[in-house]
């Protein structure tokens, strides 16, 4: 074990998502999640403010005192001390409980500044999480809704996915809404926006956001993106809402110059998806098309020992997916305390992905500049199950490989003649629902030259002919 962990330790490389804040990691999401669970700062910080809120009250019930003592007999006209008992008052009011009153307001002050300043130290150093990370997330959620095609209603009511989680306010899907809006997702968005006049309806007296609040978001959003023709739409609405305002006036006013200026529409912005883009996403939807027609007949599963002296004694189990590219998937290649144990002591170097994450689509393989030391093939370890999307997506092929805590999956990234296969292309469909962890090991040419050596026939384009038990299956024919 402790062999295993160091060797992994030396080869294991990160296969980084596009980001590295804590949304793009539901690891580091969960961890922050158990730091602010275990953080007993926050529960000081609300009783110091209500510590703060009880003081404010003292001193404006003080305040209140010396106002009163200074107040009556001074205005008044009539009022003399020549009278022994108004003297005695007077004397009283403004000597003895005035000096008290100012003594312990001065007192509930100076506690008022010292709290604020351990206040001001405590946030300082207390966790938080940052607005970047709300919009990453929100992304996330796009990118989930986009690929497998769930509608905007079931999104906002929880309705995917095994877990039951609690709908969507109004103003959380407006927040999508602006984010969406941001990302140039028009449509979408749209969705977000009407799905959030739904919610305030059903919300009532307790409603999260306002319809004004809400037109204002979805201007400012699509103007921010050059969409002046929908900016034009809000605005015009709010100013039906408030003709009184004149910001709003203005803004309707720009939108309309500017859209007038570029003459923009919504669609001329919109990413065109090409095919292989349409052909990821429906892969990912597990609407696999067959391009090459039925699956061949030298597709199998069998037990694998390479030839290796303790495989001999328990072989692995291989499940052939592709011949072109050779593609094969290891199935409990590692049991889940070898895998937790690797997750916890490498956690740097093993990629988990956050939600919606997703590694679209690229190759293994470097260019003509780097192939020296090329990548010859990629082992790519799965170190969790996910419950919903994340899986290994080849559209090319096409194959899709689902995540499968304990195995991996095998593939040549060059032909034998050391020629990029472009068929490897690949992609990670985004996580919908769960944890992805995974470790690839990539195979170089370096060091490999023996084990695989450079075929006499530059053109050789075929791994299975190095290959014993390929060759076997190749003669009977199947």
């Amino acid at each position: 074990m402790a062999r295993l962990v160091q060797l992994l330790g030396l080869f294991l490389c990160i296969l980084c998502p596009s980001v590295s804040e804590l949304y793009s990691s539901v690891g580091k999401l969960h961890d922050v999640f158990q730091q602010l669970r275990a953080d007993e700062s926050r529960p000081l910080l609300k009783h110091l403010i209500t510590q703060q809120e009880n003081r404010l009250d003292k001193i404006k019930s003080l305040a209140k005192t010396l106002r009163e003592l200074s107040g009556q007999e001074i205005r008044d006209p009539e009022f003399t001390v020549h009278h022994p008992l108004d003297a005695f008052r007077f004397i009283r009011n403004h000597s003895i409980i005035f000096n008290i009153t100012t003594t312990e307001m001065l007192k509930e002050i100076h506690l008022y500044k010292q709290g604020r300043i351990v206040i001001e130290s405590l946030l300082k150093n207390i966790t938080i999480i940052g607005v970047d990370d709300l919009k990453g997330i929100i992304r996330g959620i796009l990118e989930i809704q986009i690929t497998y095609d769930l509608t905007t209603k079931d999104m906002a009511n929880g309705k995917f996915g095994s877990l039951k989680v609690e709908p969507l306010s109004a103003a959380e899907c407006q927040d999508i809404m602006v984010v969406a809006y941001l990302e140039k997702r028009y449509d979408t968005a749209k969705e977000w926006f009407n799905m959030a006049v739904n919610k305030m309806d059903e919300e009532g007296d307790r409603m999260t956001t306002t319809p004004l609040s809400l037109l204002t978001r979805a201007a400012e959003a699509s103007a921010t993106t050059g969409n002046y023709l929908e900016a034009v739409h809000w605005y015009s609405e709010i100013v039906a809402i408030e003709p009184n305002s004149r910001y709003h006036k203005y803004k309707l006013r720009v939108s309309k110059k500017m859209l007038d200026e570029y003459n923009n529409s919504p669609n001329q912005d919109q990413k065109t998806l090409n095919d292989l883009e349409n052909r990821f996403i429906e892969g990912c939807q597990g609407k696999v098309p067959r391009l090459l027609g039925p699956v061949p007949k030298r597709l199998y599963c069998d037990f694998d020992d390479n030839g290796h002296a303790f495989l001999l004694i328990q072989p692995v189990r291989r499940e052939l997916i592709s011949l072109d590219p050779y593609i094969v998937v290891y199935h409990n290649v590692l049991s889940k305390k070898t895998i937790m144990s690797i997750r916890e002591d490498f956690k740097p170097r093993v990629t988990n992905y956050g939600i919606g994450g997703q590694y679209f689509i690229h190759a293994d393989y470097f260019d003509d500049m780097h192939q020296l030391d090329n990548r010859i093939a990629t082992f790519m370890l799965y170190m969790s199950d996910v419950e919903m999307g994340g899986g290994t997506n080849f559209p090319y092929v096409p194959e899709v490989v689902y995540p499968q805590m304990g195995s991996a999956v095998f593939w040549y990234n060059l032909y034998p003649n050391n020629t990029s296969n472009q068929l490897t292309k690949h992609g990670g469909c985004p996580v919908a629902i769960g944890d992805k962890w995974i470790a690839n090991i990539w195979i170089r040419l370096n060091g490999n030259e023996f084990t695989k050596p450079c075929p006499l026939d530059a053109n050789e384009k075929s791994w299975t002919k190095y290959m014993k038990r390929e060759r076997e299956w190749s003669k009977r024919g199947r």
